[in-house]
Protein backbone atom coordinates (compact mmCIF):
# COMPACT_ATOMS: atom_id res chain seq x y z
CA UNK A 1 0.00 0.00 0.00
CA UNK A 2 2.87 2.30 0.81
CA UNK A 3 4.42 1.73 -2.60
CA UNK A 4 1.07 2.57 -4.22
CA UNK A 5 0.75 5.92 -2.50
CA UNK A 6 4.44 6.60 -3.12
CA UNK A 7 3.83 6.15 -6.82
CA UNK A 8 0.74 8.35 -6.72
CA UNK A 9 2.72 11.07 -4.93
CA UNK A 10 5.43 11.01 -7.54
CA UNK A 11 2.90 11.23 -10.36
CA UNK A 12 1.09 14.15 -8.72
CA UNK A 13 4.42 15.87 -8.06
CA UNK A 14 5.49 15.72 -11.68
CA UNK A 15 2.02 16.65 -12.96
CA UNK A 16 1.78 19.71 -10.70
CA UNK A 17 5.37 20.73 -11.46
CA UNK A 18 4.75 20.40 -15.19
CA UNK A 19 1.49 22.33 -15.02
CA UNK A 20 3.04 25.21 -13.10
CA UNK A 21 6.02 25.26 -15.42
CA UNK A 22 3.73 25.40 -18.46
CA UNK A 23 1.71 28.23 -16.88
CA UNK A 24 4.85 30.23 -16.06
CA UNK A 25 6.24 29.63 -19.56
CA UNK A 26 2.98 30.76 -21.18
CA UNK A 27 2.98 34.04 -19.18
CA UNK A 28 6.63 34.60 -20.05
CA UNK A 29 5.89 33.89 -23.69
CA UNK A 30 3.03 36.39 -23.63
CA UNK A 31 5.32 39.12 -22.36
CA UNK A 32 8.10 38.25 -24.82
CA UNK A 33 5.77 38.26 -27.85
CA UNK A 34 4.39 41.65 -26.77
CA UNK A 35 7.85 43.11 -27.43
CA UNK A 36 7.96 41.72 -30.99
CA UNK A 37 6.27 42.83 -34.23
CA UNK A 38 3.07 40.94 -35.14
CA UNK A 39 4.81 39.04 -37.97
CA UNK A 40 7.59 37.77 -35.64
CA UNK A 41 5.57 36.39 -32.74
CA UNK A 42 6.84 32.89 -33.48
CA UNK A 43 10.33 34.04 -32.56
CA UNK A 44 9.13 34.57 -29.00
CA UNK A 45 9.27 30.82 -28.36
CA UNK A 46 13.06 31.03 -28.68
CA UNK A 47 13.10 33.49 -25.79
CA UNK A 48 11.92 30.72 -23.48
CA UNK A 49 15.40 29.19 -23.80
CA UNK A 50 16.58 31.92 -21.41
CA UNK A 51 13.88 31.24 -18.80
CA UNK A 52 12.02 27.96 -18.28
CA UNK A 53 13.74 26.10 -21.11
CA UNK A 54 17.16 27.24 -19.97
CA UNK A 55 16.41 26.27 -16.38
CA UNK A 56 15.58 22.68 -17.41
CA UNK A 57 18.57 22.37 -19.75
CA UNK A 58 21.11 23.67 -17.25
CA UNK A 59 19.65 21.48 -14.52
CA UNK A 60 20.04 18.34 -16.63
CA UNK A 61 23.60 19.32 -17.50
CA UNK A 62 24.41 19.85 -13.84
CA UNK A 63 22.99 16.46 -12.84
CA UNK A 64 24.14 14.19 -15.66
CA UNK A 65 26.73 15.77 -17.93
CA UNK A 66 28.90 18.34 -16.18
CA UNK A 67 32.51 17.28 -15.57
CA UNK A 68 34.95 19.14 -13.40
CA UNK A 69 34.41 22.05 -11.05
CA UNK A 70 34.16 24.63 -13.83
CA UNK A 71 31.27 22.97 -15.67
CA UNK A 72 29.41 22.14 -12.45
CA UNK A 73 29.65 25.68 -11.15
CA UNK A 74 28.59 27.16 -14.50
CA UNK A 75 25.60 24.88 -14.94
CA UNK A 76 24.50 25.31 -11.30
CA UNK A 77 24.63 29.10 -11.39
CA UNK A 78 22.78 29.25 -14.72
CA UNK A 79 20.04 26.96 -13.39
CA UNK A 80 19.39 29.43 -10.56
CA UNK A 81 19.58 32.51 -12.85
CA UNK A 82 17.17 31.07 -15.42
CA UNK A 83 14.74 30.13 -12.64
CA UNK A 84 14.89 33.68 -11.21
CA UNK A 85 14.36 35.06 -14.70
CA UNK A 86 11.31 32.85 -15.16
CA UNK A 87 9.85 33.99 -11.82
CA UNK A 88 10.39 37.65 -12.60
CA UNK A 89 9.11 37.48 -16.16
CA UNK A 90 5.81 35.71 -15.52
CA UNK A 91 5.23 38.01 -12.51
CA UNK A 92 5.74 41.12 -14.64
CA UNK A 93 3.43 39.75 -17.32
CA UNK A 94 0.74 39.11 -14.69
CA UNK A 95 1.04 42.66 -13.42
CA UNK A 96 0.99 44.01 -16.96
CA UNK A 97 -2.17 42.13 -17.90
CA UNK A 98 -3.85 43.09 -14.59
CA UNK A 99 -3.05 46.73 -15.23
CA UNK A 100 -4.40 46.54 -18.77
CA UNK A 101 -7.69 45.09 -17.44
CA UNK A 102 -7.96 47.78 -14.74
CA UNK A 103 -7.45 45.50 -11.77
CA UNK A 104 -4.25 47.28 -10.76
CA UNK A 105 -2.31 50.29 -11.83
CA UNK A 106 -0.68 50.01 -15.21
CA UNK A 107 3.02 49.50 -15.44
CA UNK A 108 4.88 52.63 -16.37
CA UNK A 109 7.03 52.70 -19.51
CA UNK A 110 10.17 52.83 -17.35
CA UNK A 111 9.13 49.68 -15.53
CA UNK A 112 8.41 47.86 -18.77
CA UNK A 113 11.77 49.05 -20.16
CA UNK A 114 13.53 47.71 -17.08
CA UNK A 115 11.95 44.27 -17.58
CA UNK A 116 12.93 44.24 -21.24
CA UNK A 117 16.53 45.11 -20.37
CA UNK A 118 16.59 42.41 -17.69
CA UNK A 119 15.35 39.84 -20.22
CA UNK A 120 18.03 40.90 -22.71
CA UNK A 121 20.69 40.61 -20.01
CA UNK A 122 19.47 37.12 -19.10
CA UNK A 123 19.72 36.02 -22.75
CA UNK A 124 23.25 37.45 -22.99
CA UNK A 125 24.31 35.65 -19.80
CA UNK A 126 22.99 32.34 -21.20
CA UNK A 127 25.06 32.77 -24.36
CA UNK A 128 28.16 33.61 -22.32
CA UNK A 129 27.58 30.62 -20.03
CA UNK A 130 27.29 28.31 -23.05
CA UNK A 131 30.77 29.38 -24.22
CA UNK A 132 32.22 29.07 -20.71
CA UNK A 133 30.72 25.60 -20.29
CA UNK A 134 32.62 24.36 -23.34
CA UNK A 135 35.83 26.07 -22.26
CA UNK A 136 35.58 24.45 -18.84
CA UNK A 137 35.60 20.98 -20.34
CA UNK A 138 38.47 19.05 -18.66
CA UNK A 139 39.83 17.88 -22.03
CA UNK A 140 39.88 21.44 -23.35
CA UNK A 141 41.55 22.70 -20.18
CA UNK A 142 44.21 19.99 -20.45
CA UNK A 143 44.87 20.83 -24.11
CA UNK A 144 45.10 24.57 -23.37
CA UNK A 145 47.57 23.97 -20.53
CA UNK A 146 49.73 21.76 -22.74
CA UNK A 147 49.69 24.46 -25.42
CA UNK A 148 50.71 27.06 -22.84
CA UNK A 149 53.66 24.96 -21.68
CA UNK A 150 54.73 24.32 -25.29
CA UNK A 151 54.57 28.04 -26.07
CA UNK A 152 56.73 28.83 -23.04
CA UNK A 153 59.25 26.19 -24.11
CA UNK A 154 59.45 27.58 -27.64
CA UNK A 155 59.86 31.12 -26.32
CA UNK A 156 62.71 30.12 -23.98
CA UNK A 157 64.38 28.12 -26.77
CA UNK A 158 64.27 31.07 -29.16
CA UNK A 159 65.62 33.35 -26.43
CA UNK A 160 68.52 30.95 -25.84
CA UNK A 161 69.25 30.86 -29.59
CA UNK A 162 69.26 34.66 -29.74
CA UNK A 163 71.70 34.84 -26.83
CA UNK A 164 73.98 32.35 -28.57
CA UNK A 165 73.52 33.96 -31.96
CA UNK A 166 77.09 35.27 -32.32
CA UNK A 167 78.60 31.95 -31.27
CA UNK A 168 76.42 30.00 -33.71
CA UNK A 169 77.23 32.46 -36.49
CA UNK A 170 80.99 32.09 -35.97
CA UNK A 171 80.66 28.30 -35.92
CA UNK A 172 78.32 27.81 -38.86
CA UNK A 173 79.38 30.67 -41.17
CA UNK A 174 82.63 29.00 -42.44
CA UNK A 175 80.80 25.75 -43.20
CA UNK A 176 78.01 27.51 -45.04
CA UNK A 177 80.51 29.68 -46.95
CA UNK A 178 82.48 26.60 -48.02
CA UNK A 179 79.33 24.84 -49.23
CA UNK A 180 78.24 27.97 -51.05
CA UNK A 181 81.62 28.34 -52.76
CA UNK A 182 81.65 24.70 -53.89
CA UNK A 183 78.14 24.98 -55.26
CA UNK A 184 79.04 28.25 -57.07
CA UNK A 185 82.16 26.69 -58.60
CA UNK A 186 80.22 23.68 -59.85
CA UNK A 187 77.58 25.90 -61.45
CA UNK A 188 79.99 28.26 -63.25
CA UNK A 189 82.88 25.93 -64.07
CA UNK A 190 82.83 26.66 -67.81
CA UNK A 191 82.23 29.61 -70.14
CA UNK A 192 78.92 28.32 -71.45
CA UNK A 193 77.27 28.58 -67.99
CA UNK A 194 78.10 32.32 -68.05
CA UNK A 195 76.93 32.75 -71.64
CA UNK A 196 80.44 33.62 -72.89
CA UNK A 197 80.90 30.76 -75.30
CA UNK A 198 78.91 28.71 -77.77
CA UNK A 199 78.79 24.99 -77.89
CA UNK A 200 80.42 23.64 -81.03
CA UNK A 201 78.01 21.89 -83.26
CA UNK A 202 78.78 19.36 -85.91
CA UNK A 203 78.62 20.89 -89.36
CA UNK A 204 75.77 19.57 -91.45
CA UNK A 205 76.62 17.25 -94.25
CA UNK A 206 75.79 19.93 -96.80
CA UNK A 207 78.55 22.21 -95.39
CA UNK A 208 81.25 19.56 -95.36
CA UNK A 209 83.88 19.80 -98.11
CA UNK A 210 82.98 17.91 -101.24
CA UNK A 211 84.77 14.67 -101.84
CA UNK A 212 87.08 14.55 -104.81
CA UNK A 213 86.78 11.30 -106.66
CA UNK A 214 90.34 10.49 -107.61
CA UNK A 215 91.72 7.09 -108.36
CA UNK A 216 94.12 5.83 -105.73
CA UNK A 217 95.36 2.41 -104.93
CA UNK A 218 97.31 3.18 -101.76
CA UNK A 219 96.59 5.12 -98.63
CA UNK A 220 98.67 6.58 -95.85
CA UNK A 221 97.80 7.31 -92.23
CA UNK A 222 96.71 10.70 -90.91
CA UNK A 223 99.25 12.13 -88.48
CA UNK A 224 96.41 13.63 -86.41
CA UNK A 225 94.09 10.66 -85.84
CA UNK A 226 96.29 7.86 -87.20
CA UNK A 227 93.50 6.75 -89.52
CA UNK A 228 94.02 5.71 -93.11
CA UNK A 229 93.75 8.50 -95.67
CA UNK A 230 93.39 8.23 -99.39
CA UNK A 231 95.88 9.32 -102.00
CA UNK A 232 93.81 12.41 -102.77
CA UNK A 233 94.41 13.59 -99.18
CA UNK A 234 90.95 12.91 -97.71
CA UNK A 235 90.78 11.61 -94.13
CA UNK A 236 87.46 9.76 -93.58
CA UNK A 237 87.72 10.12 -89.78
CA UNK A 238 88.53 13.85 -89.60
CA UNK A 239 86.52 14.48 -92.79
CA UNK A 240 89.10 16.95 -94.06
CA UNK A 241 91.70 17.06 -96.80
CA UNK A 242 95.36 16.99 -95.87
CA UNK A 243 97.24 19.76 -97.63
CA UNK A 244 100.42 17.85 -98.26
CA UNK A 245 100.84 14.13 -98.63
CA UNK A 246 104.50 13.04 -98.66
CA UNK A 247 105.10 10.94 -101.71
CA UNK A 248 106.42 7.46 -101.29
CA UNK A 249 110.20 7.47 -101.19
CA UNK A 250 110.44 11.28 -100.78
CA UNK A 251 111.14 13.36 -97.70
CA UNK A 252 112.88 12.27 -94.54
CA UNK A 253 112.75 8.66 -93.62
CA UNK A 254 111.15 9.51 -90.24
CA UNK A 255 108.21 11.27 -91.90
CA UNK A 256 107.74 8.43 -94.31
CA UNK A 257 107.83 6.00 -91.43
CA UNK A 258 105.14 7.92 -89.56
CA UNK A 259 102.84 7.89 -92.59
CA UNK A 260 103.15 4.12 -92.98
CA UNK A 261 101.74 3.55 -96.50
CA UNK A 262 99.16 0.83 -96.49
CA UNK A 263 97.99 -0.75 -99.77
CA UNK A 264 94.25 -0.77 -100.26
CA UNK A 265 92.49 -2.55 -103.05
CA UNK A 266 89.44 -0.67 -104.26
CA UNK A 267 87.20 -2.05 -106.98
CA UNK A 268 86.88 0.08 -110.10
CA UNK A 269 83.63 0.97 -111.72
CA UNK A 270 82.96 0.42 -115.32
CA UNK A 271 83.99 3.96 -116.25
CA UNK A 272 87.54 3.35 -115.13
CA UNK A 273 87.38 5.54 -111.99
CA UNK A 274 87.65 4.15 -108.52
CA UNK A 275 85.07 5.54 -106.06
CA UNK A 276 85.98 5.76 -102.40
CA UNK A 277 84.02 3.61 -99.98
CA UNK A 278 81.32 5.55 -98.23
CA UNK A 279 81.71 6.17 -94.53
Amino acid sequence: MKLFWSGIAKVLFYVISGALLIYAASRSLDFITATLPPDQRIVGYLGLAATSGGMIAWLLLFLYSAEGIGQRVTSGIMTVLCMIGEFGLFTMDTLYQAGESGMTNKLTPDEIKLVVLALSALIAVNILATVLYHLMNPENIKRMRESSVRDQLEAKTLKEIEERGDELARKLAPQLASQWADEFENRFADMQSLGLGEKQKDSPASERPARINAPALTVTRCQKCKSSIYADGFCPTCEIYIDKIPAMGQGPQKEAAELQPVPLSIPFSGNGRGDHAQK
